[in-house]
């Protein structure tokens, strides 16, 4: 049936944006509703460090009364947004994940905390179990921007050096 109409599915052999960035969603979703334990990780973009910083550990003990919704609607700053994919404890908001498939969310449009997932990363990792690390919790990289400590004290440094200069 994929192949016999005039328009032919191509989903398998090329899935465009759309396609991609649903599946993302999707497979996040399913990732919280069955419970698996998701860490959450950032590298720091300016130095490229190796070292990892972990900012979100979510265990199993923590999902108690949780819901996982795609496409959530909520009020932030006085206008509308929608959440790619929210995880909801009582009803109320308690992550933010958004789906990136080539533009990446303006931080300002987000409430903390929120985390910024690369779609096709999300999903060939998790199909491949190539983000399974020994324990058999899932690591998902954040890719928002992120500096760590040693780059934050290296800027203070020169800024705090490029003042006494003046």
């Amino acid at each position: 049936a994929h192949y016999k109409s005039e328009n032919p599915c191509s989903y398998y052999e090329k899935p465009n944006e759309t396609q991609i960035h649903k599946d993302a969603k999707l497979l996040m979703k399913t990732l919280l509703d069955n419970k698996r334990c998701i860490n959450i990780y950032r590298k720091c973009y300016y130095c490229n460090s190796q070292e990892i910083e972990y900012f979100l550990n979510i265990k199993i003990d923590e999902y108690n009364d949780t819901q996982a919704n795609i496409e959530y609607k909520f009020n932030y700053n006085n206008s509308k947004k929608s959440a790619d994919v929210a995880l909801l404890k009582n009803n109320e908001l308690k992550y933010i994940f958004e789906i990136c498939y080539k533009n990446k969310t303006k931080e300002e449009n987000r409430p903390e905390p929120w985390f910024e997932i690369k779609a096709e990363t999300l999903i060939n990792e998790t199909n491949t179990c190539e983000n399974v690390n020994e324990e058999g919790e899932i690591e998902i990289e954040c890719i928002r921007d992120y500096k760590c400590v040693c780059c934050k004290d290296k800027e203070d440094y020169e800024r705090k050096r490029h003042i006494e200069i003046i």
